[in-house]
């Protein structure tokens, strides 16, 4: 299947996916026995790994700010 365009919302601007997002964390950290993290916590661990799987698979390196 051929795409013309790919959407990647990593920051919430179309849809705030932080609920989900922090329901799926904790429970893997639940089912590792691992500490257990609020929402702006679960949001700003996975904006960090966005933007370094973006930097790196785009090859530019900028200040990340958040």
């Amino acid at each position: 299947m051929k795409y013309d365009l790919v959407i990647f919302d990593l920051d919430g601007t179309l849809m705030d996916t932080s609920k989900s997002i922090t329901k799926t964390v904790n429970s893997a950290m639940e089912e590792l026995g691992k500490k257990q993290y609020s929402a702006n916590e679960c949001v700003k661990i996975c904006w960090w790994w966005s933007f370094r799987a973006c930097t790196e698979y785009f090859g530019k390196k900028r200040s990340m700010r958040m």
